[in-house]
């Protein structure tokens, strides 16, 4: 386990969403830090509720998904709004920013 992913690791934690335990744990280093865990399902169905406004009014996305298929969903809405995004994969991190990093379905065949 690395450094940062025992932030979200406690047993306080334990039976509580990762995207809740994370923002918090967040919260507490940089109290400034505007975050809002939710724990929606993201695909093209919930469209409705993650519309153009909702990624349009995004500086960054942080996730902890669990399928393939919802990261690179979520990757093609960070690329087509132009909003930086964090996308964890196979226990790696990676911070990906706007015109600067290569998409994580590049090179996928």
């Amino acid at each position: 386990m690395s450094s940062h992913d025992a932030i979200i690791h406690l047993s306080l934690h334990i039976g509580h969403a990762k995207s809740t335990c994370a923002s918090g744990a967040a919260k507490a280093i940089n109290g400034a830090l505007n975050v809002v865990p939710l724990q929606n399902r993201v695909s093209p169905d919930t469209e409705d509720v993650f519309d153009d406004s909702f990624w349009g009014g995004l500086d960054v996305v942080v996730n902890a998904l669990d399928n393939v298929n919802a990261r690179l969903y979520v990757d093609s809405r960070c690329v087509y709004f132009g909003v930086g995004g964090s996308f964890r994969t196979c226990t790696r991190q990676t911070l990906d920013l706007p015109s600067h990093s290569s998409r994580m379905y590049e090179g996928w065949h």
